[in-house]
């Protein structure tokens, strides 16, 4: 029955075209606004997120995204916490420093940090709001020589 039910759901894909459509849609939006201010250096391909690099405003992700937050009321994620680059021990077990919590601790590949992580599933004026907000805030925080070059 549950098969059945499952060939069903398959059977139309006029959603899944739909959601497709919709992501790409606030894909190319968060390209065009982002690209021009210099936040964005790549095209994504298949995630419904970007990698924003805000290293032009002296900052890193963790401290553009809290900065953001208070001074836009926008909320992006550090990309940090995406970016997690265990050592894995000969049992194929992944190898971190255990911290005082009891949870272990991995590095972090070095390319997350001055990146923060902005996802598409919010409405596009949602997007469009708060990619707005946030190249004006990236640009009020530019040190004064990387604005002029």
């Amino acid at each position: 029955m549950i098969q059945w039910g499952g060939m069903a759901a398959l059977a139309d894909d006029a959603p899944i075209a739909a959601m497709r459509a919709a992501y790409r849609r606030r894909r190319d939006l968060a390209v065009s606004l982002l690209r021009p201010s210099g936040l964005l250096d790549y095209t994504p391909e298949g995630a419904f997120y970007v990698l924003a690099n805000v290293s032009s405003t002296g900052m890193t992700g963790d401290e553009f995204a809290r900065a953001l937050l208070e001074e836009e009321r926008v909320a992006v994620a550090p990309a940090s916490g995406f970016a997690l680059a265990p050592e894995f021990g000969p049992d194929g077990l992944p190898r971190g420093e255990i911290t005082a919590s009891g949870a272990p601790e991995y590095p972090v590949n070095p390319k997350a940090r001055d990146r923060v992580r902005i996802a598409f599933c919010v409405s596009d004026e949602e997007l469009r709001e708060g990619l707005t907000r946030m190249v004006r805030f990236a640009a009020r925080r530019r040190p004064a020589a990387a604005a002029k070059a």
